[in-house]
């Protein structure tokens, strides 16, 4: 009979271990939820600002495209004149194909 009790309170120690250790995991799972959700809202706080900004780079980035292309032109217009003038004074007919090097 006696062993039988040791049995019984072996039993009993397992299961309060066991029990104490899905009330740690339980708490910890609980504290690692809070800092998740704490990161979320902090997250969620600051993305409309990062959104506004992700646009405003956007439009930067085009302005400068626009001011790139009319360079382009602007660039692609003094070649062409330069190119007509040289023709004149060189006495050279200005053809086509004479642009095509460019």
């Amino acid at each position: 009979m006696h062993d039988r009790g040791r049995a019984c309170g072996r039993r009993q120690g397992v299961r309060s271990g066991a029990g104490e250790g899905k009330a740690l995991a339980t708490a910890g799972t609980a504290k690692e939820t809070e800092e998740i959700a704490t990161q979320i809202n902090t997250i969620a706080q600051h993305q409309p600002k990062h959104v506004t900004r992700c646009g405003e780079v956007s439009a930067s980035i085009g302005e400068v495209s626009e001011v790139a292309t009319a360079i382009a032109a602007r660039g692609r217009k003094q070649a062409a004149a330069t190119q007509g003038n040289r023709c004149q004074r060189e006495g050279l007919s200005q053809s086509p194909l004479s642009n095509s090097f460019l």
